[in-house]
This record gives C-alpha cells, structure tokens and sequence, in this order.
C-alpha cells in the first residue's frame, strides 16, 4: 500500500487562479514531460481554492481544452504520491469514464503531485498515452522531479502576486494618508517619500528628493541641527518630537514627527518617518491658552477692583449703624444685619474669584513639609469651634506649600461648616505612594448622596441655600483645577448621614533639596 497523508490545500489570500497565466511557466516543464516519459499527452491541473474541481493550467499534445470535469484524474485529486496505471480500460473503477480527447482512447494514466516546501497538495502533473504501458524508475524519479519543479514555479508566482498586491496596498495607504511618511538610509538619503511629503517641495525641486538627504548644499551646522533626530533614531530606535519646519514651498509647519529604525531582508538599518500636520492644533492651542490667561487676567482685575467699593460699602454700613443705634426698630436692624452678611458674601465670592485666579500662578516649587505643620497653619485661619476634633498624621511630604494649604483649608473650612453638629472629628491622613501622595479628609458629618458627588465640583455650585451657609461656592472648584493643574485627581466617597471621606492622588515631582 501507498503511504498517505493528510495534506491541506495552501491559499493566499486574493490570489485569483482564473486571473493568472501560468502556461508559460509551464512550458518547459511540459517538454520535458513528454521526452522524459515518451508520452503524446501532458496536463498540469491545480487545486482550486474557491472550487471543488482543479482547474487545468498547462497543457500539451492537445488540440482543444482538457475539461476536468470528463478527466479521469477527477478520481485522483486527492492522491499526494506517484500513481500510474497501465491500462485504464482493464480497470472496471474507470470504464464508465468518457476519455478526456475528443477522439482517442486512453490506456495509460500516470500523476505526480506537487507539494509546497510546506507540504501542502498544490495540484498534479498528468501524463496519457493511447498505448498500455508502465514507466521505468527513472522515468518515475524525473517525473517526480518535474512534478517538483513544478510546484516551486507555482509557489513563486504565488507569492510574488501576494507580494505585488501588499505592496499595491501600501502605496494606497501612503499615498491616500494626509500624513507626510518617508524613509531614509544610513546616509539619510530618502529612499521612499509620499505624496504628501512631496508635495511640499516646488515642482522644480521634486526631482532632488528621492536619493538625496534634501540638505545638500546647507552649512555643516545647519546640516547637524536638520539631522538631529534621525541621528537619535538610528541610534536609540525611535525618536519622537515636535518640531516647526520651513519647507522649500515657503510653507512653515508644525509636525508631530516620528521616527522608528528598521532592518531591510539584507540586514541594513533604516528608518521610517511620518510627520503629522498639527499647525492648526498648535495655533488652536495657542489661541485656548491665551484665552484662559486673559480670563485669569480679567478675573484677578475685577475680583482686586471690586474689594475698594466692598469696603467703602462695609465703612458706609458701619456708620449708619452708628448713627441709628438704639433708634431702628426691629425689621429695619434685621434688614441692616442681611445687607451686612450679603456683603460678606460678596466679599468671599471676590476673595475666592482672586485665589481661583491665582491657583496657576503658583508654580512647581516644591517644599519639604510637615503635614501636621502644614493643617495647624490652616486651623489658624478658620473659626474652627473648640468642640470639633482634628487628629493629624505626622508624616513628611514634598508638595507645593501654598497649593497644598489652599486646598486644605478648603476642605477642613466644609467639613466644620457643613457640620449639622456642634462638635465633630475630622482625620487628614497621607499615604505614601511609589509615585504619588494619597491624602485623605475624613469627617463625621452628615454626608452627601452619591448623586450630587459631580455637582459639588462645579463653580458656584451649593447644596445648601446662600442664606443658610456662607460661602462663594468656588471652594471645591477650586480644590479641583489646582490637583488638575498639578495632574492629581479628587473624588469623594460618601453617602448620606455616614460622613464624607476625600481622597486626592496627588503625583510626585522631584524632591526639594
């Protein structure tokens, strides 16, 4: 018996059999088949992926077309090893097959598969003879052998179709992409630009692109300035940076431009760029950031210029008050002590408006600080009640003084403010991290339900009403863009009637000698 294996059909994706000539690269194979083996009739059928039956790819000693659907080899397809048959009319499995000529008798069959280096079934070479006949060893070797052949041939225009069509897709996607993307070789010459990239050139000068290093001609210095990154690039790998770049169009632009080493099939490096067009996010940014300053600018101004009236109005109060003691009745003094309390709250929304502007202008300077230190000298400037408690870890942190008091204060003034009770405890914990401070505020009060723990950060917002606690509803706002600015995040944990706890993951930066 004939040993078999299990051999699956090899399929390359979009490679269309229908589509490719094969016969030419089958002539000689087909020659050499029919000297070699003394045979009138040779065929080369191979599998067909998208269908059930082989189609014929090369044929020789026919005068019309080798229809496999009438070939006797429709019941050999799946044979992976030399077969041959003396005479196929003695053979009752195949006398009920039509002969694959229009007018000759077949009695001599014999096929060899083609087999992939991988060792998948490719298809067979199939040779006939109208006389009854068995081939030699070395007929059979160099059948074999052409049958081999055959195969590679096959798999190599396989493959170079794949390749064709791969390469056919990266053209499309480097020259659809807005992106300009290039490659360079160790001499920085380009050896690959889109259009995009191009395109940035007069036409004249287009022709001094691929080839060239697109410096020729600079002075030395300018050369090295030009060339820095793909000098980090074939060094480290891959460089990555912004840069502003004058183009020979007159253009200047903003690239987001990486840059990525690569080895070619031989072994040499190069490197990969693609520079991305962010003038427009630049000038956008530009525009956001000189907004934002310009609102500081105007908020620190009005909130400075309105304190001058807001204590003309405090003295004119006082005075009147002076003036009329003993003399108002009882409505007129309640309507001069809400005057009095809408002014101080006029002149906390004017004092917080200043701090909000101020939280950028703090700075990065960081200070060796003792926490403990850091909440007494917050305690100093609230009107905290005797009765409330506050423990505090005694731990060292490298933070931003000033912020770090802000914040704080902030949130030990609402914890005592919003109270319900007389007396409270409120701890101010600090972990310390690998790469961060997690500060905790912790109080006994009456807590918030988890649906306002978004709005309470929002500007001017207040849970209470303005006449029954003070304040600007600036406070956690506040708290917020400053641990923002210095990239730490706040959140809240806290339900109703159970306390409130505020953690703030506050990063590290480098430490204060």
């Amino acid at each position: 018996m004939q040993n078999q294996r299990n051999l699956k059909t090899i399929e390359l994706i979009n490679f269309d059999l229908n589509q490719i000539n094969l016969a030419p690269i089958f002539d000689d194979v087909m020659e050499q088949t029919l000297k070699s083996c003394n045979v009138p009739y040779a065929f080369i059928q191979i599998i067909n992926p998208q269908n059930t039956l082989p189609l014929v790819k090369a044929k020789i000693g026919f005068d019309g077309e080798v229809s496999y659907n009438y070939s006797i080899a429709n019941r050999l397809t799946d044979n992976d090893n030399f077969f041959q048959v003396e005479d196929i009319t003695t053979k009752k499995a195949f006398e009920d097959k039509t002969s694959p000529l229009a007018s000759n008798q077949i009695h001599f069959y014999a096929s060899a598969p083609l087999i992939s280096v991988k060792g998948d079934l490719l298809g067979h070479l199939i040779i006939m003879d109208t006389e009854a006949k068995l081939l030699d060893d070395t007929q059979i070797s160099f059948l074999n052998l052409l049958a081999k052949n055959a195969a590679v041939q096959f798999e190599l225009v396989k493959k170079n179709d794949q390749f064709d069509r791969i390469l056919e897709i990266y053209a499309l996607i480097s020259e659809t992409n807005p992106d300009i993307i290039f490659a360079k070789d160790r001499e920085f010459k380009i050896i690959h630009a889109n259009s995009a990239f191009i395109n940035l050139y007069p036409k004249e000068s287009r022709d001094k692109i691929i080839g060239y290093t697109t410096v020729e001609g600079y002075k030395k210095k300018d050369t090295a300035v030009f060339l820095e990154q793909d000098i980090i690039a074939f060094e480290k790998g891959m460089s990555e940076v912004i840069e502003k770049v004058a183009f020979p169009s007159g253009e200047t632009k903003t690239l987001f431009t990486t840059k990525k080493r690569f080895k070619s099939a031989n072994g040499e490096d190069y490197i990969l760029g693609i520079g991305r067009d962010i003038t427009e996010n630049e000038k956008l940014i530009s525009l956001l950031k000189k907004s934002n300053k310009d609102l500081d600018e105007f908020a620190y101004s009005a909130s400075h210029d309105l304190k001058s009236p807001l204590n003309a109005i405090e003295n004119l109060i006082d005075w009147i008050e002076e003036d009329t003691e003993g003399k108002l009745d009882e409505d007129s003094q309640e309507h001069f002590r809400l005057i009095k309390k809408r002014v101080g709250r006029m002149r906390r929304l004017v004092e917080d408006l200043l701090s909000y502007s101020k939280i950028e202008r703090c700075g990065q300077e960081i200070d060796k600080l003792s926490l403990q230190a850091v909440v007494t000298d917050c305690l100093y400037l609230l009107n905290m009640p005797e009765e409330f408690t506050i423990n505090t870890q005694d731990i060292t942190v490298f933070l931003p003084k000033i912020p770090l008091e802000m914040i704080l204060t902030n949130l030990l003034s609402n914890a005592i403010k919003h109270h319900t009770s007389k007396s409270g405890i409120i701890d101010v914990t600090c972990i310390e991290q690998p790469n961060s401070y997690q500060l905790s505020i912790t109080d006994d009060g009456p807590g918030i339900d988890p649906k306002y723990h978004e709005k309470i950060f929002k500007r001017f917002n207040k849970l209470a009403s303005k006449d029954e606690i003070e304040g600007s509803g600036l406070g956690l706002s506040m708290v917020q863009k400053a641990i923002n600015f210095y990239d730490g995040t706040i959140r809240i944990e806290s339900e109703e009637g159970k306390g409130c706890k505020f953690i703030i993951d506050w990063p590290k930066v480098n430490k204060a000698s």
